[in-house]
């Protein structure tokens, strides 16, 4: 109950003096009323402080547009695809320069096409631009689906953890601390090893010649029995 001279203002349990001013008492009732910021707002203030991760946003936001732009890019900045091979081009054109290229059977039997390479081609004469920007959107794409599946596998172990407690809790700890501890360059070539990619390079001879230095019994062994004489 509000003492005797006060009263209290809004829901906040503030006391005002009965008998302040008709301006201090609605200065003190909106300050009664402003809400706190949220975690959300006080993190977004903490971080726009920084100007160099505004920066990194900032750079972050246009690779993302830049690499999900990509069939816009290929059709009204470099007017080629991705796999359009240019012979004339191969390697020799700067960034920046043009190459001129025949077609033929198009429309018209033979076309003459000029393109503008604003990174220049590779060695098959494929516009360095456009498959920049084919590829970020790849490797974008690939970072984001893994950034999905490790903060749900995350999510759910720390739920079990938390919801549970007790041995399983100790249980789902250890292994998460022995996953971690696991450098991931040795995860990934287990995972290589596993689903076998790399078979062509590993089963073929000069492969097994290079690396016989340090296995020299599996060189052997996959390079064939010595043939006689």
């Amino acid at each position: 109950m509000a003492s005797r001279g006060t009263e209290r203002v809004g829901g906040t349990g503030s006391a005002v003096p009965a008998g302040a001013p008709v301006a201090d008492r609605s200065r003190l009732e909106r300050a009664a009323v402003k809400k706190s910021p949220s975690y959300a707002q006080r993190a977004w203030r903490r971080f726009r402080r920084n100007r160099l991760s505004l920066a990194a946003m900032v750079v972050f936001a246009l690779i993302i547009l830049f690499s999900y732009g990509a069939p816009l890019i290929s059709r009204f900045v470099t007017k080629q695809d991705y796999a359009a091979q240019n012979l004339t081009a191969t390697c020799c054109v700067r960034p920046g320069e043009t190459a001129t290229q025949t077609i033929i059977g198009g429309p018209n039997g033979i076309d003459t096409v000029t393109n503008k390479h604003w990174l220049g081609a590779d060695e098959l004469g494929r516009d360095v631009l456009t498959r920049l920007a084919y590829g970020g959107r790849i490797s974008l794409t690939v970072a984001f689906l893994a950034l999905t599946v490790a903060l749900t596998i995350g999510l759910l172990i720390g739920a079990l953890s938390g919801f549970y407690g007790g041995w399983i809790d100790n249980v789902l700890m250890r292994l998460v601390d022995v996953i971690i501890a696991i450098p991931g360059l040795f995860i990934l070539i287990l995972i290589s090893s596993m689903v076998n990619n790399n078979r062509v390079i590993t089963s073929s001879p000069s492969s097994a010649r290079r690396v016989g230095w340090c296995c020299p019994s599996s060189s052997r062994r996959s390079a064939g029995p010595a043939s006689p004489g």
